[in-house]
């Protein structure tokens, strides 16, 4: 292994990679330079005659110059060596600019949005506002997987603890996250579910939310109807109308950010979220041949098995 490396041709010290004793024959170009003093690792050792006021060449440019006469395998730092540099000195920047061959945007088989943007998946989503409401919506994925035809990819609903009882940033970041993902472009379709007394409230929401398609983001209060299952399957038979026909289309990626988000596994976390209350994406995902003799038997839906779908359960 050699002891020391010559960084460039132009160099008139080497850098020591061990510690190099006095005495010691350091090969460099083909040739032998035998250390003068003990040269520390990491430092340099002078492998021509430097003069005192000559520069000190490394990486092929002067880093200082020598404030004695140096022998070949004298140890070159800040006891015999200055930097060039005095006081402030202006620089300039001359770049060599070279303009580049144009190149075609490169497109992807996506799905086109009113705003511009291009999605990878064209789903319906259902955000609950608050954690009161997970399991009507959860009821509203199992119920309604009969909308999922044509070019929806999917129906499903973002479950969480948050939308109650909360203040100051707490709130102010559940809002953001929320609307964030009625915003987000692979939700062709979205439905914002509301209980109707959380501090999250309908007009927050909106303020949040900011212009939107009305069209593809509609809007359901359960204490404001008589029974919210029905009423959310009307308005997830409207949102299916409205994302059906989508069809996908050479998309160009809008400048200004990717709008693709991981969707790999099953949870999109909170930042001041504790780890063991994640926002969970439910999803009925109905399996066969689940018995032990394989043979075809009910469907099932994850943690469900042969009996009956659990009874519903309100708000």
């Amino acid at each position: 292994m050699p002891v020391a490396i010559k960084i460039n041709p132009k160099d008139n010290v080497v850098v020591a990679l061990h510690p190099i004793a006095k005495g010691t024959a350091v090969p460099v170009d083909g040739a032998s330079v035998t250390a003068v003093e003990d040269i520390p690792q990491g430092h340099k050792m002078a492998i021509a005659p430097i003069h005192a006021g000559e520069n000190v060449i490394k990486y092929g440019f002067p880093i200082g110059h020598a404030t004695a006469d140096a022998v070949p395998g004298t140890w070159m730092h800040t006891h015999n060596v200055k930097t060039n540099l005095s006081g402030e000195i202006e620089y300039s920047y001359h770049p060599n600019v070279h303009p580049l061959a144009p190149v075609a945007p490169e497109t992807f088989m996506g799905y086109r949005r009113k705003d511009g943007r291009a999605a990878t998946r064209n789903e319906i989503w259902i955000i609950p506002t608050v954690g009161c409401v997970n399991d009507c919506a959860k009821a509203l994925v199992r119920d309604n997987q009969d909308l999922v035809t044509d070019s929806i990819d999917g129906l499903y609903t973002f479950t969480h603890p948050f939308g109650c009882s909360q203040t100051g940033h707490d709130h102010a970041q559940t809002r953001k996250l929320l609307a964030a993902l009625a915003r987000h472009p692979n939700a062709g379709a979205v439905l914002v579910l509301s209980l109707g007394c959380e501090n999250l409230t309908h007009e927050q929401f909106l303020t949040e939310l900011g212009e939107y398609d009305h069209d593809r983001i509609k809007f359901l209060t359960c204490q404001d109807v008589d029974d919210e299952l029905v009423a959310g399957r009307e308005i997830l038979k409207e949102l299916a109308a409205y994302a059906a026909p989508l069809q996908r289309a050479d998309s160009l990626q809008r400048a200004g950010g990717r709008h693709e988000v991981r969707r790999f596994g099953r949870f999109v976390r909170h930042y001041r979220q504790p780890h063991h209350r994640p926002l969970q994406r439910y999803a009925v995902r109905p399996r066969r041949f689940h018995r032990a003799d394989r043979s075809a038997g009910n469907v099932r839906c994850r943690g469900l098995f042969d009996g009956s779908l659990p009874e519903r359960k309100s708000v």
